[in-house]
This record gives C-alpha cells, sequence and structure tokens, in this order.
C-alpha cells in the first residue's frame, strides 16, 4: 500500500489557510492547525473538498510543534500563519515577530529535524515603495512597518535552511471571508456614507483561492518529481497577478458588483497624507512574478479575473 503524503497547514482559520484546506486533500492527509480548533473548511455541496484532520497548534510555541510533528510527521508543511494586523503591530511589535518569524524559525528548526519541506508566505511589505518598475526577487529590500520587517526575519530563517523550502511571496490577500479590504468595501458600499479609497499605493490584489490553487499545484509538482526537482528549484518566488492596480481602483471594481455602477462612481480618490494610519505603506509594491512562469510554468491571473472569480464564488456561496 502506497502512504499518502500528511500535509500540514498552519494558519488554517486564516483566508489563505482555510482556502488550502479546501483544495489540498487530493494530494494527501490534510492536518488543518490552528490555535484553537474551529469549523474551518466550507462546509457541504462544492465547498468541501477532499478530507483534513483538525488539529490544535500555536506555532509560537517551540514545545508544541514539537509534538505537532512527532504525532503527524509532516512530508511537507505550508506556513500560512502569520500576524497581519498591519497597523495593530506598530504598538505590538514582539507579538508581530514572535509570530511572523520567530515562529517560521521554530518551523525551520522541525523541519530540519524531520526532513520536511516547507512551504512559507511573505509579503510585498518588504519594500520601502521608492521603485516605479515591478520588484523582483533580487530587488533591495527595507521594510516601512513592523510587519513588513518581521516577516522579512521570517523570510531569511527559511531562505538559510537546510531544507526543501519555497517561499512565496504575495500582497493584498482578499477572500469570501475574513476581513480583508474588499468585504469591508462591499459592506461600506451598503451604506449611504461617501466612500474615500487610498489612489496612490500601487500593488497586485491576490484572491486567497488563486494562491491556495498555485500552492496545490506546486506541491502536486514536487510530490510527483521528488525532493531533487524541488531543491534544484527551491528558494523565493513573487506570487501575484501580471498587472497591478491601486486601492481605489479595486474598492470601485467591488462595489460595482454589490451595489451597482452609480454607487462605485460615488467613490472619491483621495490620498495617502488625507487617510493617515499608524503604519506606513509603501505607494508602490508592485512586484515581477515572471520567475514562477519561467521555473514552474506557473502564474496567477490578472487581478481582475480573480475579483470576478472570487465575487462570483461569493454569489454562489449566499445562494
Amino acid at each position: 500500500m502506497i502512504e499518502r503524503h500528511r500535509i500540514l497547514v498552519t494558519g488554517a482559520r486564516g483566508q489563505v489557510g482555510r482556502e488550502l484546506c479546501r483544495v489540498l486533500g487530493p494530494l494527501g492527509d490534510v492536518y488543518a492547525s490552528a490555535r484553537r480548533r474551529t469549523d474551518i473548511v466550507y462546509q457541504g455541496g462544492a465547498y468541501q473538498e477532499g478530507a483534513y484532520q483538525d488539529i490544535d497548534l500555536d506555532i509560537t510555541c517551540a514545545d508544541a510543534i514539537s509534538r505537532v510533528f512527532a504525532e503527524v510527521r509532516p512530508h511537507y508543511v505550508i506556513n500560512a500563519a502569520a500576524y497581519t494586523a498591519v497597523d495593530d503591530a506598530e504598538a505590538a511589535p514582539l507579538d508581530a515577530a514572535l509570530v511572523n518569524a520567530e515562529a517560521a524559525r521554530y518551523l525551520v528548526n522541525a523541519c530540519e529535524r524531520y526532513r520536511t519541506c516547507l512551504v512559507h508566505y511573505s509579503t510585498d511589505y518588504v519594500f520601502d515603495g521608492d521603485g516605479s518598475s515591478p520588484y523582483t526577487e533580487t530587488a533591495r529590500t527595507a521594510p516601512l512597518n513592523v510587519y513588513g520587517r518581521t516577516k522579512r526575519e521570517g523570510e531569511l530563517a527559511v531562505l538559510a535552511s537546510a531544507i526543501p523550502h519555497l517561499v512565496l511571496r504575495t500582497g493584498w490577500v482578499y477572500a469570501a471571508h475574513g476581513r480583508n479590504f474588499v468585504r469591508t468595501m462591499q459592506r461600506v458600499a451598503r451604506g449611504n456614507n461617501a466612500i474615500q479609497v487610498v489612489a496612490d499605493q500601487f500593488g497586485t490584489p491576490t484572491w486567497a483561492r488563486s494562491l491556495a490553487e498555485l500552492t496545490g499545484l506546486l506541491l502536486s509538482k514536487a510530490i510527483s518529481y521528488g525532493d531533487a526537482w524541488l531543491n534544484d528549484r527551491q528558494g523565493l518566488y513573487h506570487a501575484c497577478a501580471p498587472d497591478y492596480t491601486n486601492w481605489f481602483e479595486l474598492a470601485c471594481a467591488a462595489i460595482e458588483v454589490v451595489a451597482g455602477p452609480t454607487r462605485a462612481a460615488q467613490v472619491q480618490p483621495i490620498t495617502t497624507d488625507e487617510y493617515p494610519l499608524p503604519a506606513r505603506r509603501p505607494a508602490w509594491s508592485v512586484m515581477d512574478s515572471g520567475a514562477l512562469l519561467t521555473v514552474f510554468g506557473l502564474r496567477l491571473p490578472p487581478w481582475r479575473v480573480q475579483l470576478a472569480q472570487m465575487l462570483a464564488d461569493q454569489e454562489i456561496m449566499a445562494a
């Protein structure tokens, strides 16, 4: 009997984590881990695919990671856990560092002991935004905020390790569940208040489902071709749409679907200076994902295509 691959997903309650649990089932036995057990995967109909086991895991505790690794003995770990509250991180830098950096080191150490492959997600906020062309993987990093700095530390911990690994940088992640920009705009659009959205920050919006499906394809290739194949291709890759937009344009596109073109036309563009927040954001965090296409033959759809797919999926869920 051929042994099924065991896949440990951390941060399974989050936007990307939930989608990973949804799509990875056909590849092996999925262990969906979070600090507290919860109903992670969509239930019923077409929204539940494959099987998963829900387990408790606090990745900020090295002993807890050791216990889970000893029990599960995973072949692959997908680290979707992160401290993503960008503004809150400014007031809680130690908390952000523990989740985004120290926990990554704990996972690396455990993966080294069990010879486990690690897929780790990072962010476009590792850049300072002073660029004018899409950032490649070799571009200089200079994070402007605590979130970006701690995610960069997590990147470096994985990239410096001896384990088979992939670090996938993405940005502006949204989903049909959880707290994110697209859902916020949809909620606000249903009211009567004026809507003002920053128009001078540019990036690559990413649907969590698209990122999870891309991860599944990468994992499928690794399973099919083996460790040697992955070792030759391991490293850092940008996983984002081939095109870009700004927050204002993204808001208009999302609002038009739920509230119509008239409401979308009422959205007012403003500058970053007009909407100050605790954490500084890069004005330009657009990334070049060409390496992912060159090495693996994979790319994410354009951002408008991803958004349309997410909104259509959202309508099906509401039906």
